[in-house]
């Protein structure tokens, strides 16, 4: 078997794009017509999508023919498709004034040149302040076919100009003119393949052409719709006539009396003179459907009376209807300052009872990350209760509006709440305007009752400034997700629930007299600091457990930190770990828990549990003990709490010493988002502290010890953390994909508590992208300044290899004359081995090969032994049968308990026992015209002429040229090897990829992959002749990138998984894999699966 490489290397970037129309409650593009009388404020004057050379200065023209000032900002700009071919583009132009009669050109730069470039490529004259860059989500330029519009919008969405270009109004540097039309919105073509005349207006573009005087409206013939179900999209058809043209026809309606109407325009369909309007049956909630149909040619307009349907809906059980829900969002609002000043969050207590939402929180999704990044709002006022069918508010409060009052809030909405009654606040940065978001009511256990969602249709915008995004309860069992009415339209109403947003009747409450049970699980009596204190909780209740509060506190603090734990859904206790960051330096940490089930409440009893450490903080004191060994160059260390002691050696008073920290510190962050394999890093300098190659989903705590020695008085300590690739945190110049994760709470932790922080990330509640990624830092540097006192040891560096070998006693002197000692032994003797085996001997037969290890002070701490680089344990038993003929080297490396390293290398060599390789005398490999009955014979041979048994066997050779009986697939897993024979998503090699694999020629097949473990499997059929005592050899032929190890796996079908047969690190050039398999737990279907797998 053949196959030249399992390369890791660029991958082919594969995007499948996804262009969706979506027919919403509004259309994207609504044009209302403007009057003949009216004069138009902003118009489309020019376009030019096709300019010479380059597409680098295609651009469109505004003209302000209103007689004040503007606010680009106060209108909508889309790049349409005028022959239906594809979605509206909304574009973005920036907040700027068009001053009466200017005139502003739109450059699309997508090259990112300057505005000279601009003006020189077409010789203009006019401003540079004048030429505003535009761009679009989607965009990437004017289609140079034709039939294509630039549509302008108010804020209210009607249609206030339009130009659109045809194939034959453009040309290569020709754009097309416009002026203004007799009426309505749609600009009249002035110039066709013309010159671009930047920023300036011929006159005559702002004459609308004169038409005959119209008086008379168009004709509506209409059959009312009196009945639909929300099982079926509601159509309704108009017939409009009219003696010139109909300019259009729009359907306005609503499904609440107190509603505002809502419009959709009618198309003209292919039956002449017939123009209709869906409405899709997912946006049918209401029972009742009231609508009027109006028609314009552009100056006149007809109106039809209001008709009403009744609309069937299915039936919904009201108790099984969620007790909370989401009626309203508001996550765009008028500004103060920067930022939204009055974002909301309304919702309605919809049981019988009044709530107490102290057991609930706001939870706020980003629905592409899943629940697990929610992030938790708590309110200010948490005891707040809801009455019975009445409605809460959440106001948002973000950097700039924090000192508006609820008055403010009342003011701008026209409401009348009461704060901490019926209006809370929020403390949040707000929510977004344009990108998928959720709202979720959850228990502080994590139970969700309500879900909302907003922009979760492509290309549809649910945010406008002030207006209400409305929900309706969800109606199908077993949903807890809102129902979305409307959007972008409706002026905001907090506080305000209208009767189709709520079921008929509320959710009846249970009386609950049972109190829930809560039971610590398997207390700790004691910790260590630098370890973390794990916690767990059994909690139930006969209906559910909305709160299970965990307090804590330490020596150090009088009041109770308070943590809401939620349910573990894998064994469904509540467990919370207190990281050793918040234990270091403390004596004792106090906790207990509290659970709730809305009405009644529990709690257990307090417990103590002890911080133990393993030095003493107190007192007169030295960094060594009686009996420790002591080897090369020690630091030695005393430290007294309120002095700066005398230290001894041997009686002698070491005055060469230096201030120093005395013991480690801990470098401690919080991290989510770590993906599995990739080796991100804590470091200093050049050198890896921690890897950190995990999968963490949510925020966990990580501890990183910092040895004395590395902190430095009157420096900063400098600490990295580095996203990895999945080879190294460092790993500079490979093309590998890094790491995407957050880190937040970055701080050093001393050995007595105090924690210091990085002056430039001392936010602890900041998230920091570390990673390859747009906005990422590959790596962060943090600098902690330590306060000089914290450096109280008094400290020498100790080369005990200048010292005789044996006991010394060490002294640390207070100025009262109080001593404190240790008496220790020095030992830089390396253990002494000897070996079984003798430099240079010659071995026949069986032998043992063992060492004896001594050390003279210190007894051995640990030893290996390998055998031709491979581990061995002693003794091993062997013989030249065994062994390949010639020269091998015994190693054997031992540690004394001092940390003394002692190595012995011995090189031996055996006999060749083993005979030769058979030489082939008939029939030759490849010779032709062979007898059928042909005579085999060969001659053997054998290095110490012993007798010899000589067997003869038939075999079976397999590559990629036998198509029949080799199928080869490639794909990349998570893991190396896979976990199951084959995934889905193999790939059969092409006709073209099988070529290049079947002869030795220098010719490839890459399978590649930065993000998963490529390989390629070989499913090999075999003879029916096999028997499954046979030997199967397997051989592959490839190379990959230099530093890789490259495994041959075969698939064991009795232990159900990939075992390695062979593997090599891989240089430069190409290698062979080989190795052999038998048996049925290797042959299934007389066939054998082999990968080959990059790691």
């Amino acid at each position: 078997m053949k196959m030249k490489r399992v390369e890791l290397g660029k991958p082919l970037a594969m995007f499948l794009v996804f262009i969706l129309s979506f027919t919403g409650l509004f259309t994207p593009v609504a044009f209302q017509n403007v009057s003949a009388s009216e004069k138009q404020g902003l118009v489309i004057t020019e376009i030019m999508p096709n300019n010479k050379g380059a597409d680098d200065y295609e651009y469109f023209e505004i003209h302000n023919n209103s007689g004040q000032p503007l606010n680009l900002a106060d209108y909508k700009y889309f790049y349409t498709y005028s022959d239906g071919s594809g979605s509206n583009i909304p574009l973005s132009v920036g907040e700027h004034t068009i001053d009466q009669g200017q005139t502003l050109v739109f450059w699309y730069n997508k090259s990112n040149k300057n505005k000279a470039d601009f003006l020189t490529h077409y010789g203009a004259s006019i401003d540079a302040e004048s030429i505003l860059e535009f761009s679009g989500a989607g965009f990437t330029g004017f289609y140079n076919g034709g039939n294509r519009s630039i549509v302008l919008q108010d804020n209210t969405g009607n249609a206030i100009s339009s130009a659109a270009y045809l194939p034959d109004d453009i040309g290569d540097g020709l754009s097309a003119h416009f002026k203004l039309p007799s009426s309505g919105h749609d600009m009249e073509t002035f110039l066709k393949k013309s010159e671009p005349t930047v920023g300036k207006v011929d006159p005559l573009q702002l004459v609308p052409t004169e038409q005959p005087a119209d008086k008379e409206a168009p004709v509506i013939t209409h059959e009312p719709v009196t009945a639909g179900s929300s099982a079926n999209d509601l159509t309704v058809t108009a017939k409009v006539t009219d003696n010139n043209k109909v300019d259009s026809a729009t359907l306005f309606y609503k499904q609440e009396e107190e509603g505002t109407y809502l419009q959709a325009t009618m198309a003209l369909s292919a039956e002449e003179q017939i123009y209709k309007a869906v409405i899709p049956k997912n946006e049918l909630w209401s029972e009742t459907f009231s609508y009027y149909i109006e028609a314009t040619d552009g100056i006149n307009t007809s109106k039809t009376e209001t008709y009403t349907a009744a609309i069937e809906q299915p039936p919904y059980d009201t108790q099984k209807v969620p007790p909370l829900l989401v009626t309203e969002i508001v996550p765009d609002s008028t500004n103060v300052g920067k930022l939204d000043g009055y974002e909301f969050i309304e919702i309605y207590n919809n049981s019988d009872k009044p709530v107490n939402f102290k057991d609930y929180k706001i939870q706020y999704r980003y629905p592409a990350e899943g629940p697990e990044a929610d992030l938790v709002w708590p309110s200010d006022k948490e005891d707040v209760v809801i009455p019975s069918k009445k409605s809460l508010v959440f106001w948002i409060i973000n950097a700039d509006n924090g000192s508006k009052t609820v008055a403010d809030f009342n003011k701008h909405y026209g409401s009348q709440l009461t704060e901490n009654e019926n209006i809370v606040r929020i403390h949040s940065g707000g929510m977004a305007n344009g990108s998928h978001r959720g709202i979720v009511i959850a228990t502080n256990t994590g139970k969700e009752t309500s879900r909302a969602f907003y922009n979760d249709q492509p290309n549809v915008n649910d945010s406008a400034a002030n207006k209400g995004i409305l929900y309706r309860f969800p109606t199908s069992e077993g949903t807890i997700d809102s129902t979305k009415i409307s959007s972008a339209k409706e002026q905001a109403t907090p506080g305000k629930v209208a009767g189709i947003q709520i079921p008929k009747a509320p959710v009846d409450s249970a009386a609950d007299s049972e109190h829930p049970t809560l039971q610590l699980i398997a207390p700790t009596q004691a910790v260590k600091e630098e370890n973390n204190l794990k916690i767990s909780f059994d909690a139930k209740d006969n209906q559910a457990v909305k709160t299970l509060a965990f307090y804590y506190r330490s020596n150090a603090e009088a009041d109770y930190k308070k943590i809401y734990l939620r349910e573990n859904y894998d064994d469904g206790l509540y467990h919370h770990t207190v990281y050793s960051p918040e234990l270091i330096g403390k004596d004792w940490v106090e906790y207990y828990a509290m659970a709730s089930d809305g009405a009644n409440t529990v709690a257990t009893e307090k417990q103590k549990v002890t911080i133990t450490r393993e030095v003493s903080t107190t007192g007169l004191r030295l960094n060594v003990k009686d009996h420790d060994l002591l080897s090369g160059e020690k630091t030695i260390k005393a430290t007294d709490d309120s002095e700066q002691p005398k230290l001894l050696i041997d009686n002698k008073e070491i005055n060469h010493t230096f201030k120093s920290m005395e013991n480690k510190a801990y470098f401690a962050f919080d991290v989510k988002k770590t993906n599995l394999y990739f080796k991100n890093g804590v470091t200093m300098g050049n050198e890896t502290l921690k890897i950190f190659d995990d999968t963490i989903n949510s925020y966990e705590t990580m501890s990183v010890p910092i040895s004395p020695d590395k902190m430095q008085i009157n420096e900063d300590t400098v600490i990295t953390v580095r996203s990895g690739t999945k080879v190294s945190p460092f790993d500079p110049v490979s093309e590998e994909n890094r790491d995407d994760f957050y880190i937040k709470n970055i701080r050093l932790v001393l050995s007595d508590g105090t924690t210091i922080y990085d002056p430039d990330f001392k936010d602890v509640d900041k998230e920091l992208p570390i990673g390859d990624s747009a906005g990422s830092h590959v790596f962060l540097d943090f600098r902690f300044n330590i306060p000089s006192d914290k450096f109280n040891s008094v400290a020498y560096k100790w080369n005990t290899k200048l010292e005789k070998e044996g006991e010394h006693e060490i002294k640390a002197r207070n100025s009262e004359g109080k001593e404190t000692k240790a008496n220790v032994r020095v030992d830089n003797t390396a253990p002494e081995i000897e070996t079984s085996v003798l430099e240079g001997q010659e071995y026949k037969g069986d032998f043992d090969i063992n060492a004896t290890i001594n050390d003279a002070i210190s007894s051995v701490e640990s030893f290996e032994a390998t055998l031709d680089g491979k581990k061995i344990e002693l003794p091993f038993k062997t013989s030249s049968a065994d062994l390949t003929a010639g020269n091998h080297v015994f190693t054997v490396t031992a540690i004394d308990k001092a940390g003394n390293k002692g190595e012995k290398k011995v090189t031996f060599s055996v006999v060749e026992e083993m005979p030769r390789q058979p030489e082939v005398i008939t029939p030759k490999d490849g010779e032709t015209n062979v007898n059928p009955n042909p005579k085999l014979s060969v001659r053997v041979t054998d290095p110490t002429n012993d007798n010899m048994d000589v067997s003869f066997y038939q075999g079976f050779k397999y590559n990629s040229e036998n198509k029949a009986n080799m199928i080869v697939s490639q794909h990349a897993s998570d893991t190396e090897p896979p976990k199951v024979m084959k995934l889905d998503g193999e790939k059969e090699l092409s006709e073209t990829e099988l070529e290049a694999i079947e002869k030795l020629d220098g010719t490839y097949t890459t399978t590649s992959s930065t993000e998963q473990f490529p390989y390629q499997r070989f499913e090999i059929k075999l003879d029916a002749a096999v028997k499954d005592s046979d030997q199967i050899e397997l051989k592959w032929n490839g190379k990959s990138l230099p530093g890789r190890k490259v495994t041959m796996y075969a698939w064991n079908h009795a232990e159900g998984k990939w075992i390695a047969v062979d593997s090599k690190v891989a240089a430069k050039e190409d290698f062979q894999l080989k190795g052999t398999v038998s048996g049925p737990a290797f042959v299934k279907d007389r066939a054998v699966q082999v990968i080959v797998q990059d790691k």
